[in-house]
């Protein structure tokens, strides 16, 4: 576990303890569109939001919370997919997976589907760069397609795509190439028409 990360368990647990969650959501936003300092200063800011997003996620915001503030996840999650260091990247597609997985509207869910190609696209790249770092992502992306599949509908061609990447590439560990296989069994199981499309 990184430092930032431990940073940012410590914090999101006084909030936590505090009941503050829309301070806390409105400080990380903050923070993200903090442009100010090094390359290096902003993008460990911006890793250290995503960490934060991530575990706030994992507490339960509440659904009031985030439809509230969904169009402005939205816009966030979708500029930090685009970052270039492949470290935001993976903590903003973790930090999606589980903020998503959270959500209990399925309505809700489905406002981020426009942002699923990106995050695919993030997946290809950390997998090119670090099988270890595109593990974890894949391994992100179950939990998601377990609790909300239907949200690769318009995608669904391209996870096909990446996920069978993966799976025919034999430089890969094992353990990447069935983290991919997983994908696909969950979809095949949860929601088989969305895989006869």
């Amino acid at each position: 576990m990184t430092v930032l990360r431990r940073k940012a368990d410590v914090i999101c647990k006084c909030f936590r303890k505090m009941e503050s969650y829309e301070e806390m959501i409105t400080n990380l936003v903050n923070l993200l569109k903090w442009n100010e300092g090094s390359k290096e200063e902003i993008t460990k800011r911006k890793q250290f939001a995503m960490y934060n997003f991530e575990i706030l996620s994992e507490f339960h915001l509440s659904q009031e919370l985030i439809v509230e503030h969904s169009n402005q996840f939205l816009e966030l999650f979708t500029q930090t997919l685009q970052e270039d260091n492949i470290e935001t990247k993976v903590a903003s597609l973790k930090a999606i997976t589980v903020f998503l997985s959270s959500i209990d509207d399925e309505e809700v869910v489905l406002k981020y589907k426009q942002i699923m190609a990106g995050l695919l696209d993030v997946v290809i790249v950390v997998m090119k760069e670090d099988e270890t770092q595109g593990q974890a992502s894949l391994e992100a992306m179950i939990e998601l397609t377990s609790t909300h599949g239907d949200i690769w509908g318009d995608s669904i061609q391209k996870l096909i795509f990446v996920i069978s990447e993966v799976i025919k590439n034999r430089q890969f560990e094992d353990g990447t190439r069935q983290s991919a296989l997983e994908i696909i069994g969950t979809l095949a199981e949860n929601i088989p028409p969305i895989l006869r499309k």
